[in-house]
């Protein structure tokens, strides 16, 4: 059966009209109105966001066979957000779009499925990986580390992990593009390449990823495939430690012992940071274990 357009047309404005011959095909219109529609209430500002009407009509467009919707319905449902919560419900829902191909829905139940049960963890790399597979930038992340850190049943996997890692940092993630820079740079499960790894501390670093202007410091610090340049190892150290890392504060103490009071002016003059913000060395918080 196929769907027609009969216009109709009068003296002033033509006017259009859609009467569909196919079932199917209304349903599916009637489906993506109704998840339209949900999508705005839950999106709304103000009084205009109602996500009790959002659930019904996402429910309703969901019943009809949109995918999209049963996975926001399964995600809803499971949180209790807009309906009262009911976890099993969630996970079918959840399911039943994942195994249709939603991505977004294959990255959440697989999340569930480790918080659940960690005897699903096989399930779980299955639904998270699909996700990974399609291009999902949380879901490539969060295989790559599952491979690289042997986390929630997955074994360690650091080919895996680095094909992960490298399809995020291609979308220009810098936490992907620390990752892969500590990989070839220390030679972590792969072949050593300090040179392959330093572009992508200095993209990650560039993209404000701390960590990264941390190891970036430490290649300015260490000479090879950079010139040795303490000053440029200072603005990056300055630059991650008015985020917080704890990392550059344990490094700027140990470099104030071998820089001159030149150099400091240098590099804050170059990042036109505060000084006493990018000099702060007060936090005597232990490091956490490094990731990458």
């Amino acid at each position: 059966m196929m769907c027609f357009a009969i216009a109709k047309r009068f003296s002033i404005l033509p006017l259009i009209t859609w009467t569909c011959f196919s079932s199917s095909l209304c349903a599916n219109t009637q489906a993506e109105e109704n998840y339209q529609s949900a999508k705005a209430y839950m999106n709304a500002d103000g009084e205009k966001k109602d996500l009790v009407r959002a659930y019904e009509l996402m429910r309703a467009a969901a019943d009809q066979g949109h995918v999209d919707a049963k996975a926001i319905v399964g995600y809803l449902v499971y949180t209790g957000t807009g309906v009262s919560r009911n976890e099993n419900d969630g996970v079918r829902f959840l399911k039943e779009a994942a195994d249709e191909g939603s991505s977004k829905a294959a990255f959440n139940l697989a999340k569930i499925l480790i918080k659940q049960d960690t005897k699903k963890s096989e399930e779980a790399l299955a639904y998270m990986k699909q996700a990974a597979d399609s291009g999902m930038l949380q879901a490539e992340l969060a295989l790559a580390e599952w491979y690289y850190f042997g986390e929630n049943g997955s074994p360690v996997n650091y080919p895996e992990a680095l094909k992960f890692y490298e399809r995020a940092a291609e979308k220009g993630n810098p936490v992907a593009e620390n990752a892969v820079g500590a990989m070839y740079y220390y030679g972590t499960g792969v072949p050593l390449d300090e040179a392959k790894g330093t572009r992508y501390f200095q993209k990650a670093a560039e993209n404000g990823m701390a960590r990264a202007q941390v190891h970036l410091a430490h290649v300015y610090l260490m000479g090879g495939t950079l010139p040795r340049n303490k000053v440029e190892a200072l603005k990056w150290i300055f630059r991650a430690n008015v985020q917080g890392e704890v990392a550059a504060r344990v490094t700027l103490r140990d470099l104030l012992t071998g820089i001159t009071e030149a150099e400091i002016s240098q590099a804050l003059k170059e990042t036109g940071l505060d000084r006493a913000e990018a000099m702060n060395i007060e936090d005597d918080k232990a490091p956490p274990p490094p990731r990458y």
